[in-house]
């Protein structure tokens, strides 16, 4: 094999690595195109580049849901809220956008009304909620400031409000306590109405038992004895740690034989917490545990746009 020339080599490597090289065996039209290609990538890697380093407006929120009972009069505190100013964002000025009329949220920081900030800080949204509609309504806290040029920094983010019929059992069924677990029993809602089939409802920390038979649906925390149809079911409760224990909140289901549990709303069946997991106090990051149970008897998702869905942290099926 016959030796190649040092400088045949180093020619060779030139051409591997200069664009120009690459392209030159195009036509000239084709040339044109190539280049203008290779300025395109290079001014996309360059800002790319620029916006890794863009000033922003950090939003940690760890309650993402505010779930009220329906026509229901209150407050929610929601705390452990962080707004950070990343990369030469300057200040920011926080709001509160699409609640209903009805409602309202106040931001607070070391106790006073937020005006415009000039550095990172915790802060508490308190929501204040009047005669709330059943149903979703969409929200947003918003972030509006400036970066040390004086160019404009936003950020959105995204809350949900629900009122909804919510399950307030003061614990597992006890007949000798005057305490039943019976979906149809009106006490057991919070506001005392019936449920109907265009009611959404949702079960949270309420009646939630800690046993391990609950969570193995061994024994069960609402026992349905009728056929039922609702709009929506979605379950909520939390684990509360402290420094010795973790409380469980289980709930189980059980559908007597030949009796159907009917779900005929677009939003259909969840598991789904009001906080987002790890970042809430005193909520650990666990699976969220629900066993439904029966013989011949059924659970029916029948809305064609109705999601079946779990979105936990952990979560094992």
């Amino acid at each position: 094999m016959k030796n190649k020339s040092k400088t045949e080599v180093s020619a060779k490597v030139k051409m591997i690595v200069n664009p120009m090289h690459l392209g030159s065996h195009l036509s000239p039209k084709k040339y044109s195109v190539f280049l203008g290609i290779i300025a395109l990538l290079v001014a996309s890697l360059a800002t790319l580049s620029a916006e890794a380093q863009s000033s922003a407006i950090r939003l940690q929120i760890p309650q993402v849901r505010f779930t009220v009972p329906v026509g229901s009069n209150g407050t929610i505190v929601a705390i452990s809220n962080i707004v950070t100013l990343a990369n030469g964002c300057t200040n920011a000025t926080l709001s509160v956008s699409g609640l209903p009329a009805n409602s309202t949220a106040v931001l607070t920081a070391g106790g006073s009304v937020m005006g415009t900030i000039t550095a990172s800080t915790n802060f508490v949204l308190t929501l204040n909620y009047t005669n709330v509609a059943q149903g979703l309504v969409a929200f947003s806290l918003n972030a509006s400031g400036k970066d040390t040029n004086g160019y404009p920094v936003t950020n959105t983010f995204p809350l949900t409000l629900q009122g909804a019929h919510i399950w307030n059992i003061a614990g597992a069924s006890n007949p000798a306590l005057g305490i039943t677990n019976s979906w149809s029993a009106v006490t057991n809602w919070l506001g005392g109405a019936p449920v109907s089939a265009q009611d959404d409802v949702v079960f949270s920390d309420s009646g939630g038992q800690t046993n391990l038979t609950y969570r193995l649906g061994l024994d069960y925390t609402i026992a349905i004895t009728n056929d039922i149809e609702v709009a929506s079911v979605r379950f909520a409760q939390n684990w509360f740690t402290n420094a010795t224990v973790t409380n469980v909140a289980n709930h189980s289901i059980l559908i007597s034989s030949g009796k159907t549990l009917a779900i005929t709303g677009t939003n259909g069946f969840s598991l789904l917490h009001d906080t987002i997991d790890g970042q809430a106090i005193n909520i650990s990051q666990q699976p969220l545990n629900v066993a439904i149970s029966g013989t011949n008897s059924s659970l029916l998702v029948s809305n064609a746009a109705a999601n079946f869905s779990i979105l936990e942290g952990n979560q094992v099926l």
